[in-house]
């Protein structure tokens, strides 16, 4: 059974303020375009994890603009939260851009079962962005994809521009820590 998701929206500043144990209330945080973190708040999200909570960070321009930052808090060459380093933003030309390639995504396993429908595959389809974040995994960590995305054009008589990258992962799930929680929020049962 599906809940709706209620979740609470902080500034930077509102989430720099809150207590680990304040963290432990959600099951997930996710991070949009936040575009500097510290050390303690690292430490809060590490925190998080290991309590069996989530954390997804969405980059964004203010986010990109910090890789080296990111990289050293929440990659630290291998060892951090984040599972990849932070390579580059992979910029689309003027008349293209990127989306997301639902042929080969599995609909029912999460976390894409919430999108398994006619309307939730086709509101999947139509993103289309712009740039992304290339990251390489860390040697010894395991990822799965979700997405992978395909170039596109804005004119369908143009031909993709050279070079751009295509079916690579776009969101990718981190299996190391899901095997060390057992894949479940601690305190559940089997």
């Amino acid at each position: 059974m599906l809940f709706p998701a209620r979740p609470r929206v902080v500034t930077e500043a509102q989430f720099s303020d809150l207590t680990e144990q304040q963290l432990d209330a959600y099951d997930c945080v996710f991070l949009c375009d936040v575009e500097r973190l510290d050390s303690t708040e690292v430490r809060r999200l590490k925190m998080h994890l290991l309590r069996g909570g989530g954390v997804v960070f969405s980059f964004g321009p203010g986010m990109a603009r910090h890789l080296d930052l990111y990289n050293k808090l929440l990659y630290d060459n291998g060892q951090g939260i984040l599972p990849a380093r932070l390579v580059q933003a992979q910029v689309a030309p003027e008349d293209h851009y990127f989306a997301f390639d639902v042929s080969r995504a599995k609909f029912q396993e999460p976390p894409l079962k919430a999108f398994d429908s006619d309307d939730g595959r086709l509101g999947l389809r139509s993103v289309r962005f712009r740039q992304y974040i290339q990251a390489k995994l860390a040697p010894g960590r395991e990822a799965h994809a979700v997405l992978t995305f395909q170039p596109g054009s804005h004119d369908p008589k143009k031909k993709i521009a050279a070079g751009l990258p295509a079916g690579a992962p776009h969101v990718a799930a981190d299996l190391a820590e899901r095997k060390r929680s057992g894949g479940r929020r601690q305190g559940e049962g089997r």
